[in-house]
């Protein structure tokens, strides 16, 4: 714990201090009142946490083997990298989930013009530039509860072991994700991981105009859905605990970091596990969006894209069998679950194990679970280039 001394006149700083709070804005995470007492300073600002504060020697090791395999010319070159990590930790504000990737590749095609030609070289100075955010650049500004922080050193073991291993092609999706893990600004939750966002007033829009009812509307302003929400997202190397058992794990883990901070509206997924069609094409996956619907969530409708289609319907031949008989279309949601819903939820699971999900006595087959098998091309799931499954 450090104390702000300058916020203490000489003739008092032998004296207890009282708490000093302050307003603090961190990209990504919007704006908190904290107390500075509790803050670390770092090389670009303020956190709560940083990577020290975690058992996470293996991860160390591993981010210091990748960036022992640096030359010096690559030592020379990263020296101005500094600045790439501020430009990628401000555009985590932006609503492109890939944008602090975009900026640190930006940096890379700058200062290694040789990453436009060459796919491997690209993929190496990325793992290095993954190590050096993490290294140099992992820091938390959001208070966080105890489950959730005894997961941060398995995640980061599991990010410095994948950089070290980098035998295969480091995909667009998991290069963006991997950035925002070693900022600290996308973190562990069990079966999914999350960070923040918000919901722009322009989707609630279109979807009222799309569905001709006010009801959206009506649950984004009791929600006060123009507050900061926690965007959940699926890492495809690391989906084992994609089922009904991890997906209470993940919301009750969810359920603490709510009530630590007031100000969250709720949470929020999307993808195509969403979409309510599952009822009847895949009743075995029904149980993600049934759940949350059934205890306040509301949806929206997204544009489907080409990879939501792949998705869906890889590892399921009856998926696949519908889809060409044109009896199912796949469909990207959003599932929006305002934190009133939340709370509701976990205080009926602890009367009720029926309020779990998956509880309504329908298995989910593990072949038929999004993220599970080879997620490298030839057989794949199709990642993402926005956070959404």
């Amino acid at each position: 714990m450090i104390l702000d001394l300058q916020s203490m006149t000489p003739s008092r700083r032998n004296a207890t201090p009282k708490p000093h709070r302050r307003s603090l804005r961190v990209a990504g995470w919007g704006t908190k009142r904290l107390d500075s007492r509790l803050l670390k300073r770092t090389g670009s600002g303020v956190a709560l946490l940083v990577l020290k504060d975690f058992q996470a020697d293996s991860a160390t090791t591993c981010f210091r083997a990748v960036l022992n395999g640096q030359s010096a010319q690559d030592r020379l070159r990263f020296l101005g990298f500094a600045s790439a990590a501020r430009a990628a930790r401000e555009a985590a504000g932006n609503w492109d989930f890939m944008a602090p990737a975009r900026a640190i590749d930006a940096y890379l095609e700058q200062a290694f013009p040789i990453v436009k030609e060459q796919v491997q070289q690209r993929d190496r100075l990325r793992r290095i530039a993954v190590a050096r955010l993490a290294l140099e650049h992992f820091w938390i500004s959001e208070p966080l509860p105890q489950d959730i922080r005894s997961l941060l050193p398995a995640f980061l073991d599991r990010l410095g072991t994948y950089l070290v291993d980098g035998g295969k092609p480091y995909l667009d999706d998991f290069f963006a994700k991997d950035v925002r893990y070693a900022l600290g600004i996308t973190l562990p939750a069990g079966a999914l991981q999350f960070d923040v966002g918000r919901i722009g007033p322009k989707l609630v829009a279109r979807e009222m105009l799309r569905s001709r009812s006010f009801r959206v509307g009506i649950s984004y302003l009791k929600a006060l859905g123009w507050r900061r929400w926690y965007y959940e997202h699926m890492d495809l190397r690391a989906a084992r605990h994609f089922n009904a058992e991890g997906w209470t794990d993940h919301c009750l883990r969810m359920v603490e970091i709510l009530r630590l901070n007031v100000d969250m509206a709720g949470i929020v997924g999307a993808g195509w596990f969403y979409d309510p069609a599952l009822a009847e094409v895949s009743p075995g996956l029904s149980y993600i969006q049934k759940t949350q619907t059934r205890y306040g969530a509301f949806l929206l409708k997204l544009p489907t894209e080409p990879h939501h289609i792949e998705n869906a319907l890889y590892r399921s031949a009856s998926r696949r069998r519908l889809y060409e008989e044109g009896r199912y279309k796949p469909a990207c949601y959003m599932c929006v679950w305002p934190r009133k819903g939340v709370l509701r939820w976990v205080e009926r699971l602890k009367h009720d194990a029926g309020a779990a999900f998956g509880a309504s006595g329908i298995p989910d087959a593990a072949s038929d679970l999004p993220g599970t098998g080879s997620v490298f091309p030839g057989g794949a799931l199709a990642p993402s280039a926005n956070g959404t499954a």
